[in-house]
């Protein structure tokens, strides 16, 4: 633990903090509540890499341009947050991954109005 010495005072001790992780979170906790399933992450995002991949290639073919300012982008949203679940699943006290997740798969149906 590193410390700090304010003049005219003991030493405070500063407690140490994982980088990226939230300050006084249980040691046990984690911010699903729950530890994100690894495989299921990796096969959501397969399946979103397929679905998009395969948008791409109707909206090039029919010359449906709009699918890129809609499906595709809302896909590679969804694969973006399936990743950050992923990476939550590694570490799940970590703050930047949840973040990640929640944005992205909360903003990806959105594209599809």
């Amino acid at each position: 633990m590193a410390s700090t010495v304010v003049s005219g005072s003991a030493p405070t001790p500063i407690p140490s903090i994982e980088a990226g992780s939230i300050p006084n979170l249980n040691p046990n906790a984690t911010l699903y509540g729950y530890v994100p399933t690894l495989w299921i992450c990796a096969l959501f995002i397969a399946l979103f890499s397929i679905s998009t991949l395969l948008h791409i290639y109707q909206a090039a073919k029919y010359r449906l341009w709009w699918l890129y300012a809609t499906i595709v982008v809302g896909g590679v949203c969804e694969i973006l947050g399936w990743s950050g679940r992923l990476w939550s699943s590694k570490e799940p006290r970590q703050l930047n991954p949840y973040l990640m997740q929640i944005c992205t798969t909360i903003l990806a149906p959105s594209w599809m109005i």
